[in-house]
């Protein structure tokens, strides 16, 4: 090894780093860094909370069936009197026996006081 003198009360080695001599304190050995402090393990992480699951939806009701007229009458038929001064295509209103009031045409070719039936 190659040693160089120098001037002062320190001598260094080929390094630069002074040299220990007698009268110069031991220098403390390098102390060991002590690694960071391990990171905590990662905790558990709850799952977002899961969507409600959709509602069926309920199918629109179906259109109910066309209530029919309350309380209609069976079919009757009724013998009209064709009244003076009504003209064929003339529509004139009759009383049924149930009490309805119902308008009829006076069929072609008929004349005052001669008959046509009629369902109600």
């Amino acid at each position: 090894m190659y040693k160089r003198s120098q001037t002062g009360s320190e001598e260094s080695d080929a390094f630069g780093m002074p040299e220990q001599t007698p009268d110069m304190p031991a220098a403390a050995p390098p102390q060991p860094v002590a690694p960071p402090p391990a990171a905590a393990p990662p905790q558990p992480v709850a799952p977002p909370p899961a969507e409600a699951p959709p509602q069926p939806v309920a199918p629109p009701p179906a259109e109910a069936p066309p209530q029919p007229p309350a309380a209609v009458p069976p079919q009757s038929v009724l013998t009209v009197t064709v009244p003076a001064g009504a003209q064929p295509g003339q529509q004139i209103q009759i009383k049924a026996p149930d009490g309805r009031i119902i308008a009829v045409n006076i069929p072609a070719g008929m004349q005052p006081g001669s008959q046509f039936q009629v369902k109600v």
